[in-house]
């Protein structure tokens, strides 16, 4: 018999018997089947390249809720400012009545005054991470928001708001905008209708608060056009409220109308208007319009959150720039204002503030309009953003899981070929000690038969 031969068959097997448990024992260690390039080198390289993406993923959905986080930031700080500003149209409402004194008026400014500052002093001090939100720099003007009320186009110099406003309300009256024929022929219409949206030539508006009145005139066949003209602008004029009166025919149709202060002058320009066609019966009508300046034009750039985990795949958050002067309210007072006639001659100190009152009110309600807005699109943001943080948690759940299809071992099998490979190696050591054995008893054989007896046995 050849027991070299089965020796060495046993031997080779052996050793494969022995690095299949090696593999196993390592499978079962780790709990992975392929645990480097040698156990399945495609499996290893398509599985390497999936839980780069994983990791990738997850550094997006890391990303996104710290945008989050900064947006979450910029939302409570527009809470905190939108909060002044209702105290403040309170006191602008509280300020727009006859029955305050002088000194009660003085101390509502006062109070608005520091609330303004407040403002300013939250808007530049919100910062995220070092960065300052609300000072423009991520600002693209994409989401610049305007009041509904105020027609203002981007990059223009104006806009005015084209709604009568409830201001001279002494009487508890509600003013009316409306006239009982509007061209002279028949059909009610507006007051007041703008033309070339108020303004005939840019370069020469001044912002400003102006109201029309309609009153009765001892004329026979006219009646009273009354305007007040309210702006805290510098080029406005020697005061900031201008009163005059114009006489204008009745039933004669539409008439055209520029305004300036002063009334003589020609600057600074204030509405291009035409007037309805007006009786006796429009006494009482009132129109009242609110001219503000375009907000600048945004300089800044978005913020870009890369969410989705390779190059390009970014999402923006734009945070619009806020202060006081973008707000329009940086100037309001609820003082009794210095006034000036048609021919900007000092008059003194007008007895009410009803119209910078009502002007601080229109305007203190269109900055919440416009934080709101802000508030709004944030909020937007903030869903938009949640929302690709989940698809990336989703997308991670499926990469994760092909990575553990590939990789990760069958723990039942692995186990069971372990115990197989056990028992062949067993075997295989019973089977080598066997053929030593054997080897040992033909060896003695083959000398008795040639020489007699080994030496040393009896």
């Amino acid at each position: 018999m050849d027991v070299l031969a089965s020796a060495s068959y046993v031997l080779q097997n052996e050793a494969l018997t022995q690095n299949r448990l090696t593999k196993d024992v390592n499978a079962l260690a780790t709990g992975l089947r392929v645990n480097s390039a040698v156990d399945d080198p495609s499996g290893y390289t398509i599985a390497q390249s999936i839980q780069t993406k994983a990791l990738g993923l997850q550094q997006s959905v890391t990303n996104v809720q710290t945008a989050n986080n900064l947006l979450n930031v910029a939302d409570g700080a527009l809470n905190s400012i939108q909060l002044i500003l209702q105290r403040i149209r309170s006191l602008t409402v509280q300020a727009n009545s006859d029955i305050n004194s002088e000194n009660d008026l003085e101390n509502i400014q006062t109070e608005i005054t520091s609330l303004l500052q407040e403002i300013n002093k939250i808007s530049d001090e919100t910062t995220f991470n070092g960065l300052t939100l609300f000072n423009g720099q991520f600002d693209n003007g994409s989401s610049r928001v305007t009041p509904d009320f105020i027609n203002a186009t981007p990059g223009a110099t104006y806009g005015v708001l084209a709604e009568q406003s409830p201001i001279l309300t002494q009487t508890g009256a509600i003013p009316q905008s409306t006239v009982v024929s509007e061209t002279g022929l028949s059909g009610p219409g507006p007051l007041i209708t703008l033309q070339n949206n108020g303004i005939a030539a840019p370069g020469a508006f001044t912002p400003a608060f102006i109201v029309f009145q309609v009153t009765s005139s001892s004329t026979p066949g006219t009646v009273n056009l009354n305007y007040y003209a309210y702006s805290q602008a510098p080029s406005f004029g020697a005061a900031p409220l201008e009163e005059g009166s114009q006489q204008v025919p009745t039933d004669v149709g539409q008439q055209t109308f520029v305004l300036t202060t002063p009334a003589s002058g020609s600057a600074p320009l204030l509405l291009n208007f035409t007037l309805a066609n007006l009786s006796t019966a429009d006494v009482g009508a009132t129109q009242a319009f609110l001219s503000v300046n375009a907000l600048p034009a945004a300089t800044g750039n978005a913020l870009n959150i890369n969410d989705g985990g390779e190059e390009g795949t970014t999402i923006s958050v734009n945070i619009p720039q806020v202060s006081t002067f973008l707000l329009n309210i940086s100037d309001i007072s609820v003082l009794d204002p210095d006034v000036v006639d048609g021919n900007n001659v000092p008059q003194g100190q007008s007895e009410s503030n009803v119209i910078a009152a009502s002007d601080a009110e229109i305007r203190v309600d269109a900055a919440l309009q416009t934080i709101s807005g802000i508030r709004a699109q944030i909020g937007s943001q903030v869903d938009a953003t949640q929302d690709d943080a989940n698809s990336d948690s989703n997308s991670i759940v499926e990469y994760t899981a092909t990575v553990s299809n590939i990789r990760d071992t069958d723990v039942g099998a692995t186990a069971t070929d372990f115990t197989q490979q056990q028992i062949l190696v067993s075997v295989g050591t019973s089977v080598l000690a066997q053929l030593q054995t054997d080897a040992t008893q033909l060896t003695a054989l083959l000398l008795n038969s040639f020489g007699g007896p080994i030496s040393g046995s009896s």
